[in-house]
């Protein structure tokens, strides 16, 4: 499986800190999660995260401290129309101990054949959605506009769909799939996730 490069705090790399959620989360930084969300995944793959072969996503080691994520969308400023807003499922991935009671190594989920399905392989990793029980759930609308949106020189972002960060739920990599594709004229669309302790 091919996709896309595991983003961390300097664009490579694995986040190693977070901070308490009163005082910022990892380093104040949102990092990039999927490139495009105006792709949608195969709808078998979202229950089988393990067989995405997409290089738009990227999946984000979880900060050993970190207990939630925050996560959001991103459109480029000169997005003239929004038809269409994204929505996202959230997932956690875990690897399994091995015969010996230490963990599997999974290496870098970004690679070929980082994550497997198959429970015999070495990369094997068990998923659980992290924004709701149901495995498969309507996701979360990463809301989109050309107006009323926070918005810098160059993007505008949508609101969090939740004050309330996501749990972790002990899991150590992140990954956010498409559901719905963005419908936008003029620019492209990322997710975003932010990590917090507390």
């Amino acid at each position: 499986m091919a996709i896309g490069a595991l983003i961390g705090p300097r664009g490579t790399g694995i986040p190693r800190n977070t901070a308490p959620v009163a005082v910022r989360d990892y380093r104040g930084l949102w990092l990039k999660c999927h490139d495009d969300l105006t792709v949608a995944e195969a709808a078998a793959d979202l229950l089988k995260p393990w067989n995405v072969a997409s290089a738009e996503v990227h999946w984000i080691r979880i900060p050993d401290d970190a207990t939630g994520v925050y996560v959001g969308a991103r459109q480029a400023a000169a997005v003239s129309a929004v038809t269409t807003s994204p929505i996202v499922r959230l997932y956690g991935a875990t690897g399994f101990e091995n015969a010996d009671g230490v963990e599997e190594a999974i290496g870098d989920p970004n690679s070929a054949g980082a994550f497997s399905g198959t429970i015999t392989d070495a990369n094997f990793a068990a998923f659980n959605r992290l924004d709701n029980l149901d495995a498969n759930a309507a996701g979360l609308t990463l809301a989109l506009a050309t107006t009323t949106l926070m918005e810098d020189g160059g993007f505008e972002y949508s609101d969090l769909p939740s004050l309330v960060p996501y749990s972790t739920m002990g899991h150590k990599w992140f990954g956010m799939l498409v559901e719905t594709a963005a419908n936008v004229t003029g620019g492209a669309v990322v997710g975003l996730a932010r990590f917090v302790r507390g």
